[in-house]
């Protein structure tokens, strides 16, 4: 598939292979946000519109996609702060002696990873939505 569906059925492995399993994250954390379920109504409504108003179906998939990046989007900055409060929590915990300080260290690598990370997603996020 291309980093954009092109049609209805690249369009569909799209929601289920990407924009499910991060809903379904989300919403398992009781975390579901106004945006994100907008953006999947929205999708929707692109959808609608192939056999309402006969829309070209490259255009309803295009529009549908932005969409629903968009809310795999807000989903990534929903773990991010998860991810950061968990961090916090174990602050506050003596955790320099397990694994020998690889721990610490670790977790340390993998945090600033993840901050650049979504860096550079907030970064490239336009262009994404725009691909």
């Amino acid at each position: 598939m291309a980093s954009r569906p092109s049609d209805l059925s690249d369009l569909f492995c799209f929601y289920y292979d990407k924009f499910k399993p991060l809903y379904g994250e989300v919403e398992a954390e009781g975390n579901v946000t106004n945006e994100m379920l907008f953006e999947v109504a929205a999708a929707f409504d692109h959808l609608a519109r192939l056999w309402k108003f006969h829309e070209p179906e490259k255009q309803v998939v295009d529009r549908a996609c932005g969409h629903l990046k968009r809310g795999c989007f807000d989903a990534f900055k929903l773990a991010v702060v998860r991810v950061s409060d968990m961090r916090k929590r174990l602050s506050v915990i003596e955790t320099s002696l397990i694994d020998n300080g690889n721990f610490d260290r670790e977790m340390i690598e993998a945090w600033h990873r993840i901050r650049e990370g979504a860096k550079e997603a907030r970064l490239a996020e336009g262009d994404a939505l725009d691909d």
